[in-house]
């Protein structure tokens, strides 16, 4: 059996809380952007997808007037609901430029024909540092 339904269901989660966060659009329809954390939020956006039998995509979006560095984060793990379950916690790091896009693959071609789970799924996104 493979099964993604824990990362599914942090994504929903996720989508859930920017499109509360990202409510606040200003008269000329531009999303304001200011540099405290929360804001980065209104012009950064997260969304996942099933790529293939074993794989995930994260497409990280950066519509913030500035580059902006964002990490996500993943646990793969193998035979979940078995004694033998084994978990490799696993990441990316990279900065984005304005109106620019990333895609990140996990992966679970490592687990074979066992059963599979991609969770805890985490990313973050600040202002670039450069």
């Amino acid at each position: 059996m493979r099964s993604i339904r824990r990362a599914r269901r942090a994504g929903s989660v996720l989508a859930l809380a920017l499109v509360c966060l990202s409510s606040s659009v200003g008269a000329d329809g531009a999303r304001p952007f200011k540099r405290d954390k929360g804001s980065i939020t209104a012009c950064t956006t997260f969304d996942q997808r099933d790529a293939s039998d074993d794989s995930v995509e994260f497409t990280v979006a950066n519509a913030c007037t500035m580059p902006i560095e964002c990490t996500i984060t993943w646990a793969v793990v193998c035979a979940p609901d078995t004694k033998r379950a084994k978990r490799k916690q696993e990441g990316a790091a990279f900065t984005l430029a304005t109106s620019e896009s990333r895609v990140t693959t996990a992966s679970a071609a490592r687990c074979g024909d066992d059963g599979w789970a991609i969770d805890d799924v985490s990313w973050q996104c600040a202002p670039s540092k450069d």
